[in-house]
């Protein structure tokens, strides 16, 4: 397989011909949008039960103009649609990005919408808010709106649109449905962890070191940004 695609549709195609369980994460929406790629800015996420054997069935190329932790990482790749790069972010069973039992239970209760695989309803909601309030630098207001509305489609109730009260209602799914929180092997992805039930962590010395570092890293950036901004504001 060349990974190089006519149009999104032939890239689905090859998708569900693949011997490997994989369903789309989120944005399934416009997924077969093809002025989303016109630009090459679309990006499409994924989870499958492995992520380098499906990279292989379909083609999926690896970087090698980025970072170094991006290059042939298992995680992050691209295809080419409609003579245009696409990224694939390809989430693995067991990678932590979301607790390996959910995982499983996420890609064995996957349904087809469009002629591809998404998340039921239940999980796509929870997942979602476990990806917009821990694993985002920033809670958006666009989060926070499309999370109301997809809780008010399913009957669950939203009493503000907090970290909190969302959380509750993640930690709720959870606790029923015997799901833990887990640290991301790829430590780009934030586990924003001031806002948990840290007795629900699995424990892991190795990556939380790992995340930390990171961490202390983008905030380090981060400041002396605001720091450079602030001093050039100061001179104007």
């Amino acid at each position: 397989m060349s990974g190089v695609f006519p149009n999104i549709q032939s890239f689905v195609d090859v998708l569900n011909q693949s011997e490997v369980p994989y369903l789309v994460l989120r944005n399934y929406e416009k997924m077969l949008s093809p002025e989303l790629y016109m630009e090459g800015h679309g990006d499409i996420d994924l989870l499958c039960s492995d992520a380098r054997l499906l990279a292989k069935a379909i083609g999926a190329k690896t970087y090698t103009d980025k970072v170094k932790a991006v290059c042939d990482d298992g995680v992050h790749y691209y295809v080419m649609i409609a003579e245009q790069p696409v990224s694939l972010d390809l989430r693995s069973v067991g990678d932590g990005y979301y607790c390996l039992k959910w995982q499983k239970e996420m890609l064995e209760r996957r349904i087809k919408k469009d002629g591809f695989y998404v998340m039921n309803e239940h999980d796509d909601l929870y997942s979602l808010i476990h990806h917009a309030v821990l694993q985002k630098r920033h809670f958006s207001e666009e989060y926070k709106e499309r999370l109301t509305g997809m809780c008010h489609t399913l009957g669950v109730e939203v009493r503000e649109q907090t970290h909190s009260c969302f959380i509750s209602l993640l930690e709720d799914y959870m606790q029923q449905n015997g799901y833990t929180y887990t640290y991301p092997t790829d430590t780009f992805v934030p586990l924003n962890k001031k806002y948990i039930n840290t007795q629900m962590l699995e424990k892991n010395r190795i990556l939380a070191f790992q995340h930390w570092i990171f961490d202390t890293k983008v905030g380090t950036i981060e400041c002396l940004v605001k720091i450079k901004h602030l001093l050039q504001g100061q001179k104007t």
